[in-house]
């Protein structure tokens, strides 16, 4: 019993439990919206079918199409072989957060601390099983922190020089899958940003540590550019009046995009603003010399503050969530600093529950077990069931149309329909529905007496409705259907 006890008191030993809890986690989470997807999944679902993917021009994340291709090739095309992707890299992840955390704080109860946030943290629930290429993002940014920790562990100038060569090309790899993919540019920068600023605080901090005055005047200098970080901020979401001179400026920020745009917010003012925060944290509150750990901070304090800045009234928060873990880890480093006793460490557990409960957009894990959807950021829709209840009248004799939004959709569900298309696909732009072909399919199906279902896919109905107004409320007026989640139809036509 003594020698069970020693084992679990083991930081490895408790790193191992609490990642085996992660990958049981999200094997749940996978299981438990079996047949589910995400709309943007079906990209790269869409490459499992090889006569699609011959043609298809979607090139945002080739690797993850890559991945998913040859897993298919191998095991068949299931649901589950798709959820590999994201469950082994939101596990590599994890298994990598937890590394981290073990060699870089103090106490295990850091340990707890990421596990909570990395497993429960809104929209971490959310991407850690979603098939897209920000966990890919995350990983790779996850690599490039190993690396920093190794580079600090060694001394010898050959092994700290094959690192870096290993850093750099880590870091270029992802950019050079899609060079105008912002998201891949922003990992090279954020990483090369991280490597120089780390290199540079070996010789600045042992410098200022040593000079009082120097550190007071840095102190000063942080807390007026964090106030006027906070009132962009407030500039930004309506709560302080602009000035005049804000005009010039008026653009910054306001891009319409997921992404960030690099240019401006991470060789300009975001470098700023990561600078000075970290400056405020490391070197004058708490004046320490662990300059071993700067870019690990800075991985994920460079992006958090560019996006407080410069995305602060957006919703769509898809391009950080690469970025997150690292931010978690910054918050492990804090912790870390904390006087080590059972009414800070309940403080501690505290605020991580509250930041897992109210955690953007007001979406706990609760409600998400419930209804997987967050507006303009992510939203599921039960694919399986849809497909499977066609295929089932289709196997008692009725005829099957399926209407689907765009031709990735369509490429991903082989169903026995007698007409499948799609009114669209902003990746190919391989088919033009026009007006005259959704009015003639109108006329049909109101005057045959065959039994049909007509299978409305997920985001179709609206685009139907664009084409020819009124075609979804005269089907559903006329005819029954059942309603799925998210305005997915099967209507009963005789």
């Amino acid at each position: 019993m003594q020698q069970i006890t020693s084992l679990i008191r083991r930081r490895s030993t408790v790193s191992v439990l609490l990642w085996m809890f992660f990958l049981l986690w999200q094997i749940i989470l996978i299981v438990h919206y079996e047949g589910w997807y995400h709309f943007d999944e079906l990209y790269h679902v869409a490459s499992s079918n090889p006569a699609f993917d011959a043609v298809s021009k979607y090139r945002r994340a080739p690797q993850i199409n890559w991945l998913i291709r040859n897993l298919t090739y191998i095991f068949g095309n299931n649901y589950y072989v798709y959820k590999l992707v994201p469950l082994c890299l939101s596990s590599f992840s994890m298994g990598m957060m937890l590394f981290l955390t073990n060699k870089l704080t103090s106490h295990k109860f850091m340990l707890f601390i990421v596990t909570l946030l990395m497993s429960f943290q809104s929209l971490l629930v959310c991407y850690h099983i979603n098939i897209r290429f920000y966990l890919w993002n995350e990983a790779v940014i996850l690599v490039l922190a190993f690396l920093l920790y190794l580079r600090e562990k060694t001394t010898k100038i050959a092994v700290r020089f094959l690192i870096d060569i290993t850093y750099f090309l880590c870091a270029r790899f992802t950019y050079s899958l899609h060079p105008s993919e912002e998201s891949y540019l922003a990992v090279f920068v954020v990483g090369i940003a991280a490597w120089g600023i780390n290199l540079a605080g070996r010789y600045l901090f042992p410098w200022l540590c040593q000079r009082r005055l120097e550190r007071w005047l840095i102190l000063a200098v942080c807390l007026i550019v964090l106030f006027l970080e906070f009132y962009i901020m407030g500039v930004k979401n309506g709560k302080v009046e602009a000035p005049r001179i804000w005009e010039r400026f008026a653009g910054v920020g306001t891009i319409a995009s997921t992404y960030f745009y690099i240019p401006l917010y991470f060789l300009k003012e975001g470098l700023l603003f990561t600078i000075a925060l970290f400056s405020f944290g490391f070197i004058v509150v708490e004046g320490k010399t662990d300059y071993g750990i700067t870019g690990i901070y800075m991985l994920g304090l460079l992006p958090l503050l560019a996006y407080c800045v410069f995305f602060s009234d957006m919703y769509i928060l898809r391009g950080i969530v690469s970025y997150i873990p690292m931010m978690i880890l910054v918050v492990a480093f804090w912790f870390d600093r904390w006087p080590y006793t059972w009414v800070w460490r309940g403080l501690m557990l505290l605020i991580t529950i509250i930041a897992v409960w109210v955690s953007y957009p007001r979406l706990n894990v609760i409600q998400f077990f419930k209804e997987p959807d967050i507006l303009m950021e992510f939203n599921m829709h039960d694919y399986g069931s849809l497909v499977a209840k066609a295929q089932e009248e289709i196997c008692n004799g009725r005829k099957c149309i399926a209407v689907w939004a765009n031709e990735s959709q369509e490429a991903c569900f082989d169903i026995d329909a007698e007409y499948s298309f799609a009114i669209n696909d902003s990746v190919n732009n391989r088919r033009d529905i026009t007006e005259e072909d959704i009015i003639g399919l109108y006329v049909y199906l109101m005057n045959t007496k065959e039994k049909y279902i007509l299978l409305v896919g997920p985001h179709t109905d609206f685009r139907i409705d664009e084409i020819m107004p009124g075609f979804m409320y005269g089907m559903k007026a006329n005819f029954p259907y059942d309603e799925y989640k998210h305005y997915e139809f099967i209507i009963y036509i005789n």
